[in-house]
């Protein structure tokens, strides 16, 4: 199983959630209420069935990793820990941290 998240309009989580799951795409894991964000699994040979039968969802993206980290040190290693072997050399992807809390570097 891989990991995703679907974006879609804030406040229609629950219905996009529920559509992910009665049309058999995927397993949810977390809805981010009025966030427009739902998180959950699936088999990589449902993605075309994600983008031709899912009405509530706007973006699927596929999560390489959903980790937290302390330290420096530790997204040095979570990153060097990670395959990225099914991204091909002319492809491009992102990479969207979220900072929580205090620290002590920027």
């Amino acid at each position: 199983m891989a990991a995703f998240y679907a974006t879609c309009a804030p406040g229609l989580e629950f219905v996009a959630a529920e559509e992910i799951e009665k049309k058999g795409i995927g397993r949810v894991v977390e809805k981010r209420e009025r966030r427009g964000r739902i998180f959950f699994e699936s088999d990589f040979d449902t993605i075309p069935s994600m983008h031709c039968f899912l009405r509530t969802v706007e973006r699927i993206v596929y999560l390489l990793a959903r980790r937290k980290a302390k330290k420096l040190d530790d997204i040095y290693r979570i990153v060097r820990e990670l395959d990225f072997s099914m991204i091909k050399p002319d492809w491009s992807f992102a990479i969207r941290p979220t900072r929580t809390g205090e620290h002590d570097f920027t």
